[in-house]
């Protein structure tokens, strides 16, 4: 049986959005409008899942070196990946 790809939570979350007519969405009038910049930089939060090169490892390494690519900000795996590589 495959996993769901999230929560029943979520899922009842979605279905009550689904349900809702368009007089019943609140809008914000701080928020800016969105620009087809912004569609263009949006992350989908699924992830990227794996490519056919890639393989799962466990790793042990010293905590101060995963704590300095974690400083770095989002998308420490990848950097540490293209150091490994270089």
């Amino acid at each position: 049986m495959e996993r769901a790809s999230f929560s029943r939570k979520s899922a009842r979350g979605l279905k009550r959005v689904a349900a809702m007519k368009d007089s019943e969405v609140l809008l914000d009038g701080n928020l800016p409008a969105w620009k087809p910049a912004m569609f263009e930089r949006a992350v989908d939060k699924r992830g990227r899942g794996a490519t056919r090169n890639e393989a799962l490892l466990s790793l042990r390494m010293d905590s101060d070196v995963l704590e300095r690519f974690r400083t770095q900000g989002r998308g420490y795996r990848l950097r540490m990946n293209a150091v490994l590589r270089a």
